[in-house]
This record gives C-alpha cells, structure tokens and sequence, in this order.
C-alpha cells in the first residue's frame, strides 16, 4: 500500500528555507510560555535569521522578536 500526502495549506514550517518562502505571510505561531494573555498567536513574519529568531508584525503593527526556545510550532494561516 502506497500513501502520498503533502503539507498542505497550514504546513508546518521548520526549516529556514520555508521561513524565507513565507516571508510576509500570516503564521499561527504556538509558544511555551504566554504572551499577553494566550500561547497562541496570528502575525505577519517579517524576519527569519539564521539563529532561529524571527521578527512577527502583529495586527496592532507591534513588532515583536521570538527566539527558537521560545516558540513551539509555527503554521501558515490559512481562513477558509
């Protein structure tokens, strides 16, 4: 038996190279610890080095900056 599959559109990224494609794009991003009040948020990735920091626009236009131990998973938003 032969299964194919693919990401789809909420794919996980985990790698730099699918961060630098989906630069500007909205991400869920699920972090360890609050932030504000929930572990949960939708921004804009504007930056991705090579560290593992990325820089998020928030919808208030807050920039804010995560490193790699901060952030437990992040998907591409998608609204159906």
């Amino acid at each position: 038996c032969l299964e194919v599959s693919s990401p789809g559109l909420e794919r996980t990224l985990c790698r730099p190279a699918h961060f630098a494609a989906f630069l500007g794009a909205l991400v869920d991003v699920k972090l360890y610890k609050k932030f504000g009040d929930d572990k949960k948020l939708t921004a804009t990735l504007d930056d991705y080095d090579e560290e593992g920091n990325m820089t998020l626009v928030l919808a208030d236009g807050q920039q804010v900056v995560f490193g790699p131990k901060e952030v437990a998973s992040v998907k591409v938003h998608f609204e159906f």
